[in-house]
């Protein structure tokens, strides 16, 4: 699950996007396409969102592997 604020970021962020439109209903993030969406287009889209938040793509895959580990432990308990 994504934090608050985590959740704001990403509304924030997908709400300026030309291939999305994003909105909060209670406490929902609602993610729409305005057009017709491409993988190519979406690549794009995630690399200009990525380099605008200042981020590299090891910072994306630290972030990931950190997210997996809790989800781990979350549904399996510790196990190491």
């Amino acid at each position: 699950m994504l934090s608050r604020v985590g959740a704001a970021m990403a509304c924030a962020a997908l709400y300026t996007s030309q291939i999305f439109a994003a909105t909060v209903l209670n406490d929902v993030i609602a993610v729409v396409a305005n057009a017709p969406v491409t993988t190519v287009d979406l690549a794009h889209e995630i690399e200009r969102a990525r380099i605008e938040a200042g981020l590299s793509t090891d910072d994306l895959l630290r972030s990931l592997r950190e997210q997996r580990e809790r989800y781990r432990r979350e549904k399996y308990g510790d196990t190491t």
